[in-house]
């Protein structure tokens, strides 16, 4: 059991981590490329700029977990739980979608171009310069308003987004939720 471990930039490049518990552990940068992740726990874990390249995360749970920047391309996460993550800025272009569940998951300047998204549902995803594949039908600016963002202001590297008051609300436990700032 690895939960509230730190493991800032650690190097797990093709590691067999099936079903490890990374719960509320510090991820960030870290090197997860072609690593089995399949069933691990990754429950409010900060992933933040992690390199999930062709990871293998199907069934993995990553609920409330911050995968912002993080680079997911050709990642399966095929029936994985990412209800109320943080994906924004996250590339997940060529990734695996299927019967993935993404309630209140959060896509601000995902790119999903090329992802296999099967038959997932994104009703209770918020979006917000979303780039989405031409088939999908939702509107990738849906919800700029809702979290307070400029959707006219599509450069990425512009902005500061606050998520605990805008998308938490101002009653959110910040011990609980991961915080994501970024202002260039």
């Amino acid at each position: 059991m690895l939960s509230q471990a730190d493991f800032r930039q650690a190097n797990f490049n093709r590691a067999y981590l099936s079903h490890t518990h990374f719960r509320d552990a510090d991820l960030s940068g870290a090197d997860l490329s072609g690593a089995d992740l399949s069933g691990a726990d990754f429950g409010r874990a900060n992933l933040r700029n992690a390199y999930l390249r062709n990871a293998n995360l199907t069934h993995a749970y990553l609920r409330e977990a911050d995968l912002s920047f993080a680079d997911l391309t050709d990642a399966d996460l095929t029936d994985a739980s990412l209800k109320d993550a943080n994906l924004s800025d996250a590339d997940l272009s060529g990734t695996i979608l299927n019967d993935a569940s993404l309630d209140g998951t959060l896509l601000c300047y995902t790119d999903l171009r090329g992802a296999e998204l099967g038959s997932i549902n994104l009703n209770n995803a918020k979006l917000c310069n979303t780039v989405l594949p031409a088939s999908m039908v939702e509107a990738p600016d849906r919800d700029c308003e809702e979290l307070g963002i400029d959707s006219q202001k599509g450069n990425p590297a512009k902005r500061m987004l606050n998520f605990d008051n805008k998308v938490k609300g101002p009653n959110s436990n910040p011990a609980t939720h991961r915080t994501t700032f970024r202002q260039d």
